[in-house]
C-alpha cells in the first residue's frame, strides 16, 4: 500500500479522536468560562477559527498545485505544533497570565489552527487523491471518512470518562482545562506525521500501474526508493 495513503489514513484517525475531545464542546465551555459567561466572546473565536480556515484555503491550495504537497504539508505540520504550544501555554495551570490575556492568546491560535486545518483540508486530501489507484478513490475515501468518523465518535465518550475521573462533572474551569489539554496534547502526533509525506514521485508510480495489482506494487517500488 502506498506510504502516503497509510500515513493519510493514521492521521485522520488520530485527528478524529483528538478533535472530538477538545474542539467543540469542551473548547467553547472553557472560552465561556474565562470570558465571565460571553456568548459574544465564545462566538468570536469560533468564527475567527473558521474564517482563518477559509481564508487559508485559497493561497494554500495555490501554493500546493506550485510546489511539491509534501512540502507545504510538512509546514502545516510546523503550523500543528505551533497551534497546540499557543493552546497549551494559553490554559497550563499557574501560567500567571489573566484571563483577558488567556483569551487572546487562545484567539491567536485560533488563526493558526485555522491555517493547519486549512493545509489538512486542501493539499493532505489532494496528495490521497494522487496516491490512490484510478478507479479506486471511491473505495480509499471511504476509508478515509470512516478513519476520522470511528474515532471521532469514541471522543465524546472519552471526554466523559475524563470528567469522571478527572472531577465531578460539574464543568469547572479546572475540569474544563483537564479534558481540553488532553484532548490538545493528542494532536501532537498528527504534527510530527503531516512532516513524514513524501514526494508525489510515489503518487506517479502508483497511479501508472492503475488500480491492478501492478498498481500496487508500483506503490511498494516508490515507497522504497522515497526511504
Amino acid at each position: 500500500m502506498n506510504h502516503n495513503v497509510v500515513l493519510c489514513l493514521v492521521i485522520s484517525s488520530i485527528a478524529g479522536l483528538a478533535d472530538s475531545i477538545w474542539n467543540g464542546t469542551i473548547f467553547a465551555g472553557y472560552l465561556y468560562v474565562i470570558s465571565n459567561s460571553s456568548n459574544t466572546k465564545v462566538g468570536v473565536v469560533e468564527a475567527v477559527l473558521g474564517a482563518s480556515t477559509l481564508a487559508f484555503a485559497l493561497p494554500v491550495g495555490w501554493i500546493a498545485d506550485k510546489t511539491p504537497r509534501h512540502r507545504i504539508i510538512a509546514v502545516g505540520g510546523l503550523a500543528y505544533l505551533a497551534a497546540i504550544s499557543l493552546t497549551v501555554y494559553a490554559v497550563w495551570p499557574g501560567n500567571a497570565v489573566t484571563a483577558e490575556k488567556e483569551y487572546q492568546l487562545l484567539l491567536f491560535s485560533a488563526i493558526v489552527w485555522g491555517f493547519a486545518n486549512g493545509v489538512f483540508t486542501g493539499p493532505v486530501q489532494a496528495l490521497f487523491a494522487d496516491c490512490v489507484p484510478d478507479g479506486k478513490r471511491s473505495t480509499w475515501y471511504n476509508y478515509q471518512f470512516l478513519s476520522y468518523l470511528i474515532p471521532s465518535s469514541v471522543g465524546p465518550a472519552t471526554s466523559i470518562v475524563l470528567f469522571k475521573v478527572w472531577g465531578s462533572d460539574q464543568w469547572t474551569q479546572d475540569e474544563l482545562r483537564r479534558v481540553l489539554l488532553a484532548g490538545v496534547l493528542l494532536e501532537i502526533p498528527v504534527g510530527f506525521l503531516l512532516m513524514l509525506f513524501r514526494p508525489s514521485e510515489d503518487a506517479a508510480q502508483n497511479r501508472a500501474g492503475g488500480g491492478g495489482g501492478g498498481g500496487e506494487a508500483g506503490a511498494s517500488a516508490g515507497a522504497s526508493a522515497g526511504a
